[in-house]
């Protein structure tokens, strides 16, 4: 029994002997250092990570607002082009008080020499058939030259 008690305690006596019994404040302030250096690295990381994060946000939301942008930009030449178009629209000419003459083929005439004895004139909501009885050839200003077709 004795000898039990003696090797217990050149046990005890070792393991008071260890660092952690001789100066436990050296150590704890050793771990203390490590885990502020843990914490430390951890939060610039997270801090990292959220400004990664933002400026990826806000890449998106800068994207999202120029496609935006974009489509509006080109909703309105959209639509300028399509008032445009109508505006040209031979139906809607019509409607502004412009008639379309065609001749017996179907032609369009667009000079006097294009006339024949019968027309059709198209206006915005029908068309009237009509007859030629003499044809002035020159410009709107002066010069005519009186051409029968009879």
């Amino acid at each position: 029994l004795q000898n039990r008690a003696a090797s217990m305690e050149v046990r005890l006596n070792s393991v008071i002997g260890r660092r952690l019994f001789a100066e436990p404040h050296e150590l704890v302030n050793r771990r203390e250092l490590i885990l502020g250096d843990i914490e430390s690295r951890m939060t610039a990381s997270m801090k990292n990570s959220v400004s990664v994060k933002r400026r990826a946000f806000m890449a998106v939301q800068n994207i999202k607002l120029l496609t935006e942008k974009n489509i509006s930009a080109k909703t309105h030449r959209f639509r300028i082009a399509v008032q445009s178009l109508d505006n040209l629209s031979p139906l809607n000419v019509m409607k502004r008080g412009y008639a379309v003459a065609v001749n017996g083929g179907g032609k369009i005439i667009r000079r006097v020499d294009d006339a024949e004895e019968n027309f059709l004139l198209h206006v915005t909501d029908g068309s009237i058939s009509c007859i030629v009885e003499s044809i002035n050839k020159g410009d709107i200003i002066g010069q005519k030259e009186d051409i029968n077709i009879l």
